[in-house]
């Protein structure tokens, strides 16, 4: 390598620490040793360190605290830890809390090379994927100027933002899962094929779900709509995500507050209103924090309410609530040019509701988690917002070189995250 990776050693013996500083520094690593957690974690917070060598058992705070403390404050960090004969549960821990590998004591020379060796093929290999990703972006970003230079089609940029970090997520995720499959393969244990697998089918599940985000958002706009109970899209929703939520270990339910009449049937598209709640609630499951962070109950709660102008569906968490700029791309809207989109299921989810004369409306609860309500108009409502829509709708270019609109602009209708009559959403939800 040419230039040395550099190393933080973490060991509370002398001796053993003064050993393994020799060995991997003749193996062609830059080294820092600590003796303890708490010395570490200030070493790698004033400069973070690719690759982490660490015991398990250390007075005070333990490898395993050090571990989720480095991988929080830089995910891409290869952690290697060292665990004694008794301790292959806290071991295996370690590699569910994201540990590159683990050696056994009294460490072995080979193993050890070999460990640090696997680990900076990762750390490379991670460098280069982001170092393409950033110049795909950049490609991204430049191809999208000129397309909102030449044609105004702002769409079309947030969709193509979103699908160079959609994927560039889902690589990431499928490159863990054959990691630990991988490692499965290598040391012949069960555990580790178990549990790659199920990431895997998992990762496997998420790349289907973007590729029907994509099929929502390419889709025509014309409206497939049938006499329909209002509670079955928000119903199947739940269903088809029990199974889910159990895994993430939270509570996901469907709470009814409607009577008989709120049952009675409406027109509505709902195979697309099924995919909107489908996205919303994953993204619901997918905000809680680990699990030492999380509440003690995470839960999702997906409901109606329903009165003579409009279906609005809640869903709603207990989990850390939207950060203040992940509420700032929300406001964006469809036409954000802004690098990091809203996410490629919510472009299609609010695509989708634009056509169904719908608009999604968010906030932060008082006492934890978000809000995101799908709010559907009904009667002369939903006819007046459906007229307003297809007058803002692009005609076909003209052959004159005039404007391609003869409708109001589409500012005429209201944003996203306002109420269908224009007054904040932190007005109406309560």
């Amino acid at each position: 390598m040419d230039t040395p990776l550099r190393v933080l050693l973490v060991d509370d013996e002398p001796g053993i620490r003064r050993v393994l500083e020799t060995l991997i520094r003749d193996f062609g690593y830059e080294v820092q040793s600590a003796a303890g957690a708490a010395e570490a974690l200030d070493l790698f917070t004033a400069h973070p360190f690719p690759l982490v060598v660490s015991d398990i058992r250390m007075p005070g705070m333990d490898g395993l605290a050090l571990l989720q403390r480095v991988r929080s404050q830089s995910p891409d960090a290869q952690v290697i830890m060292i665990t004694g004969h008794g301790d292959m549960d806290i071991a295996i821990d370690c590699l569910r809390l994201g540990a590159a590998d683990f050696l056994v004591k009294p460490v072995n020379d080979d193993m050890l090379e070999h460990a640090l060796k696997r680990a900076a093929e990762r750390h490379t290999l991670r460098e280069e994927v982001r170092r393409h990703t950033e110049h795909l972006e950049e490609l991204v970003a430049a191809r999208t100027r000129e397309l909102l230079e030449a044609h105004r089609v702002a769409v079309v940029g947030e969709t193509v933002a979103c699908m160079a970090h959609t994927v560039k997520n889902l690589a990431a995720a499928l490159e863990g899962s054959l990691f630990v499959l991988k490692q499965g393969l290598e040391s012949g244990k069960r555990d580790y094929l178990e549990d790659g697998w199920a990431m895997l089918e998992e990762d496997i599940g998420r790349v289907r779900d973007k590729l029907i985000h994509l099929l929502h958002i390419g889709q025509d706009t014309a409206l497939r709509e049938s006499e329909t109970d209002p509670t079955l899209p928000a119903r199947d929703v739940v269903k088809r995500l029990e199974g889910r939520a159990a895994g993430l270990g939270v509570w996901l339910h469907f709470q009814d507050t409607s009577d008989e009449k709120d049952r009675s049937p409406v027109s509505l598209d709902a195979e697309r209103l099924e995919s909107c709640l489908l996205n919303l609630v994953g993204n619901a499951l997918e905000a809680f924090p680990p699990p030492p962070l999380r509440p003690r109950q995470a839960e999702v709660r997906v409901s109606l309410v329903r009165t003579p102008d409009a279906l609005t569906y809640h869903v709603r968490d207990n989990g850390t609530g939207l950060s203040a700029e992940a509420a700032e791309r929300l406001r964006d809207g469809l036409f954000t040019t802004k690098k990091d989109g809203t996410g490629f299921g919510l472009l299609g989810t609010r695509k989708a509701l634009l056509e169904m004369g719908g608009r999604l409306l968010w906030e932060n609860l008082p006492e934890s988690g978000a809000l995101f309500r799908i709010v559907l108009p009904l009667g002369a409502e939903k006819e007046r917002l459906r007229a307003l829509l297809r007058a803002a709708a692009p005609s076909a270019a003209p052959s004159d070189g005039g404007s391609s609109h003869d409708g109001p602009a589409p500012d005429a209708l209201p944003p996203d995250g306002l109420s269908p009559d224009g007054l904040p959403a932190k007005e109406r939800i309560r």
